[in-house]
């Protein structure tokens, strides 16, 4: 496979004011999916894959969680509440990780579509995404729950 394509992640990871530069490509199809499933059972990877061959954006929840630990994201009110909770190694509730969804609203937007990777993890983020994404006219392509190992033996043969 080439080079992993990032379509330009710096939006999703730095938050409200930041641009997505992707070019808009030739297809114009715009795919909208949301890959969801236990850690480690491959999501990101999916995603990534994903990302390449239909050429949207991908969006991981975990990233921008782990972008906000290392300081590479613009703090913002939502992300610094996480940050609290992360710190003390709790989950962080569905209204702040809503929060830095919304927070991120141009990604969903976005002209050449996201795969959104890791979020909704619960039914009362998925209920508000599903009311954002109806409101903003953004029909969604496809849903799927990625099943299997947890990644304890990542990387064995």
């Amino acid at each position: 496979m080439s080079t992993r394509n990032q379509n330009d992640r710096a939006a999703w990871l730095q938050g409200a004011g930041a641009e997505c530069s992707t070019p808009l490509q030739k297809q114009g199809r715009a795919w909208r999916l949301i890959l969801i499933g236990a850690p480690g059972v491959g999501k990101g990877t999916q995603a990534a894959m994903l990302s390449e061959h239909l050429r949207a954006c991908h969006l991981s929840i975990g990233d921008l969680f782990r972008s906000a630990l290392s300081n590479n994201t613009n703090q913002t009110l939502a992300m610094l509440a996480a940050l609290d909770f992360m710190r003390r190694g709790d989950l962080v509730p569905d209204d702040i990780a809503w929060g830095m969804v919304r927070e991120r609203i141009d990604c969903l937007r976005c002209r050449v579509g996201f795969i959104l990777d890791g979020f909704p993890r619960t039914l009362a983020q998925a209920d508000s995404l599903k009311r954002l994404m109806e409101r903003e006219l953004l029909p969604l392509d496809c849903c799927t729950e990625l099943y299997g190992s947890t990644g304890r033996n990542r990387g064995s043969a």
